[in-house]
């Protein structure tokens, strides 16, 4: 058989993809308006993911989740510093601190100099839990990822920090 005068497709990655409704490839415009129904589906796929952790009763809801984190990255806080980084007002960050003491993931104090301050530490099971859920998700973007060469990986990284920063500044 003589070989087909058809070239080679070259690969997806390689190629500008075609935009679905018109065929042609895409301009800077649709480029852009590609990334905004990503971001969109982006941030669907997130509240989808809340919803479904809270009704699996996941050991930590995705908010308590950040403040931990928090606890894990600085070793202490406030109850305001955590009010902040979970963007929740403070009397849900209370609640949140009662039943994360509860399960016995954190502690409080308060401090020394000034009565009505909170200081919160994350507890060695809170430690625990933290880095059980993280080793979970990174395995699961391991999972899906794992053969997505690392520049991409780079590349996808500093695009959705700009889109946080650009969601920050909206």
């Amino acid at each position: 058989m003589p070989p087909s005068s058809t070239p080679e497709p070259a690969p997806a990655g390689d190629r500008p993809a075609l935009s679905p409704a018109s065929g042609h490839r895409p301009t800077g415009a649709d480029a852009i308006d590609e990334l905004r129904a990503a971001v969109s589906a982006l941030l669907g796929a997130d509240r989808r993911l809340k919803g479904r952790r809270a009704r699996l009763g996941h050991a930590v809801p995705h908010a308590h989740l950040r403040a931990l984190r928090l606890l894990i990255d600085h070793g202490e806080a406030t109850a305001g510093a955590l009010a902040r980084a979970t963007e929740l007002n403070p009397a849900s960050v209370t609640g949140m601190i009662d039943q994360l003491q509860r399960r016995g993931l954190l502690v409080r104090r308060r401090h020394d100099g000034d009565r009505r301050v909170c200081i919160v530490t994350l507890t060695e099971a809170g430690r625990r839990q933290v880095t059980a859920e993280e080793d979970a998700w990174s395995l699961r973007l391991r999972d899906v990822f794992g053969r997505t060469p690392p520049g991409e990986l780079r590349a996808a990284s500093r695009v959705l920090r700009r889109l946080a920063e650009a969601l920050d500044d909206a």
